[in-house]
């Protein structure tokens, strides 16, 4: 009820503070999306549908402050996002599995149908970093929870630090948890000491607490996904770092504060990291999807085979099994575990095109030095391309490919270049 309570306070406010400000209402939206009280509730909040809530107010805000929203002068962002609106509509009526590609159709359009309007309703660099904060916020949630639980001994391989499972959660999964807290870290660091909040010490005590629960959750999901992602993170903040002996030294902080927690079952799991192409299973079974995709989408190339393709693959995942690997013999389905493998298998050739478009295009957009000056330009793209990358690294075993953060870190890429290209400009006249 208490819960239920202070819920309710926080979406009135966003409300309140929204009408009048689309950004505001676009984070109402983005938080609703992610922390889901509806779903964990036991009281009035319950089964409501506070999502199609919270969006037909977002919308109403824009038809309402229409005049305040900004213009984007980037071709290649309509290109881009259209295309691949456009591409899975195409491939959902091309579906193999029409009634179950409905449903992830439904979420995915509707997820890339809002993110739409980031760039359009971001004018400020305190616009781009409230809605940040906020996803931040309700994202660290989770890993708070898995990493204070996991400090204190609990967790588990296939078990949900989150106590969520089954709650429509994606991170009650240990490999998309174990994914989302390393990308968190760099996020952490930059909202740490950059963003308007920065000079809050509360704030920047619980960014550096979200990098600390960052560290106890790899070892709390007993992931592999985890730590490979976590290896890409060493390398990128090496290679970021101007001053590397103190770059090294954080890393090793970083390390001892880890290796303080991990467990028996964490270094056994890790073990098997060395035998996962050929005796275990899980490993195994990733990689015969793999090779079953690429057969799949030979006989489907433009459009794929529609969402939950996979589905074909039951009963057929034997005959992908070669010479010294553990044979995959099941009766039912298995989900490709790879987002790439994912796009290609239910969109196509065409499909998989547009989806690392989308991706090159936010890695270029943050490579960009548009003002080298202003530490707020430098940092942001820093911390999004580092988070990019690592959610690739991770995407390379779990299927988060129509999950928001891709489509959310490119979008707020397109509204932070627009607010850096405005910010030079008014330097320019400025000095006329």
């Amino acid at each position: 009820m208490i819960t239920d309570i202070f819920y309710s306070f926080i979406i009135v406010t966003f409300m309140v503070f929204g009408f009048s400000r689309p950004y505001v209402a676009l984070a109402a939206v983005l938080w609703i999306d992610t922390v889901k009280p509806q779903n964990t509730s036991f009281s009035f909040l319950s089964g409501k549908p506070l999502s199609l809530i919270l969006t037909a107010f977002f919308l109403l805000t824009l038809l309402v402050n229409a005049k305040k929203l900004r213009k984007v002068n980037n071709g290649a962002f309509y290109i881009l996002f259209f295309g691949f609106m456009l591409w899975i509509t195409l491939s959902h009526l091309n579906a193999e599995f029409p009634l179950h590609s409905a449903m992830k159709y439904d979420a995915a359009i509707k997820t890339l149908f809002i993110l739409f309007f980031i760039p359009f309703t971001i004018s400020t660099k305190k616009d781009f970093d409230f809605v940040l904060s906020i996803l931040y916020a309700a994202s660290s949630l989770f890993i708070t929870i898995g990493g204070v639980k996991s400090a204190m001994g609990g967790g588990g391989y296939g078990i949900s630090l989150i106590g969520l499972q089954g709650s429509g959660f994606m991170y009650s999964e240990g490999s998309m948890l174990a994914t989302l807290a390393a990308c968190l870290i760099p996020l952490s660091l930059y909202l740490a000491h950059y963003s308007f909040l920065s000079n809050k010490k509360i704030f920047r005590y619980y960014c550096y607490l979200v990098v600390f629960c960052a560290l106890t959750t790899q070892v709390g999901t007993q992931a592999r996904t985890g730590i490979v992602v976590l290896g890409v993170y060493v390398l990128l903040h090496l290679y970021y770092t101007k001053k590397k002996l103190k770059g090294i030294a954080f890393l090793m902080v970083l390390a001892v504060i880890g290796s303080q927690f991990v467990t028996d079952g964490w270094l056994k799991r890790m073990e098997t990291i060395d035998q996962g192409t050929t005796t275990e299973k899980s490993a195994v079974g990733r990689i015969v999807v793999w090779r079953w995709a690429f057969d799949y989408v030979a006989e489907r190339p433009i459009l794929g085979g529609g969402f939950y393709a996979y589905l074909a693959n039951a009963g057929k995942l034997e005959q992908y099994s070669q010479e010294g690997e553990v044979v995959i013999s099941q009766g039912g389905a298995k989900a490709y575990h790879n987002i790439y493998i994912e796009v290609l298998a239910e969109t196509g050739y065409g499909g998989l095109l547009i989806f690392l478009g989308i991706i090159v295009h936010t890695l270029l957009l943050n490579s960009k030095k548009l003002n080298p000056n202003d530490p707020w330009s430098t940092e942001s793209s820093k911390a999004i391309k580092t988070f990019t990358l690592l959610y690739c690294a991770g995407g390379m075993f779990i299927n988060v490919a129509f999950y928001p953060w891709i489509y959310i870190l490119y979008t707020l890429s397109v509204a932070k270049n627009s607010i850096s290209s405005k910010q030079i400009n008014e330097e320019k006249e400025s000095r006329y």
